[in-house]
């Protein structure tokens, strides 16, 4: 075993906990949703395009916007201790290390996307812009409440599902309730999440949604939008006991 070799098997290892695997089956399950509500099938199509879009939606899409994320939020994260062994901070990664992932993975998303279609790809696109904008100096939506919320909102809850939808149907057939229901209940999930750094995003001068509206608005609000979830859900339901099923599935598949 060579010097080198000893040397880049920590960096390796650094960069993979970068992307967070753990955050990869979100991506997934989403998509995999989408797919099941176009299809009405549990199986996942066409091996080629499921496989791209697996890549995508797992390493590559995370691997980009958390290494630019990590990459500006640095300040924030020194005075974190929950961040204490993310590799930028404990110096495994360098920023330029984390700008090179951003790069590599953020070309390779858009790539292996061309894979699953030209639909997929750019909605692939759109996904890396709004993780650049939410992370990047001078826009930063981390650093706007409201708008913090609402961009990982949108891209989990309404771009996450509709990816699986697009392998197999048109994006304009996609059901506006399942996109209202993501949204609400990705928002829901998000906003008490917020509250878990609120003191170094504080000290960092991030005005998160936290920081702006205070840890407890911010529980209630996570509770609001779980019950306007809920009720929307709840409405869904009546109106499919009131509607034939055949009627009532296939107004919501769009066909």
């Amino acid at each position: 075993m060579t010097i080198s070799t000893v040397r880049t098997r920590p960096r390796v290892w650094a960069t993979v906990r970068l992307t967070r695997p753990w955050f990869w089956p979100l991506g997934w399950g989403g998509a995999y949703l989408g797919s099941v509500a176009a299809t009405h099938s549990w199986a996942p199509g066409d091996p080629v395009r499921a496989a791209a879009a697996a890549l995508v939606l797992g390493p590559l899409v995370w691997g980009a916007v958390l290494a630019v994320n990590d990459r500006h939020d640095l300040p924030g994260d020194r005075l974190n201790p929950r961040k204490a062994t993310a590799p930028l901070v404990t110096g495994e990664l360098t920023p330029a290390a984390l700008d090179r992932v951003f790069r590599r993975c953020a070309a390779g998303a858009v790539g292996c996307a061309l894979l699953a279609g030209p639909v997929f790809a750019a909605g692939t696109a759109l996904v890396l812009l709004l993780g650049v904008l939410y992370s990047v100096p001078p826009v930063r939506l981390k650093g706007r409440p409201g708008w913090d919320v609402a961009v990982n909102a949108v891209v989990v809850g309404a771009l996450g599902p509709l990816a699986g939808w697009v392998l197999h149907r048109p994006a304009s057939e996609y059901p506006l309730v399942l996109a209202v229901l993501g949204v609400l209940l990705a928002a829901a999930l998000y906003v008490p999440t917020t509250v878990l750094d609120a003191a170094a995003d504080a000290a960092a001068g991030d005005t998160t949604a936290a920081v702006a509206w205070s840890p407890r608005a911010c529980h209630r609000l996570g509770v609001a939008l779980w019950a306007a979830a809920t009720v929307v859900w709840l409405a869904v339901v009546c109106v499919a006991f009131a509607v034939p099923a055949t009627d009532f599935l296939a107004s919501v598949a769009g066909t």
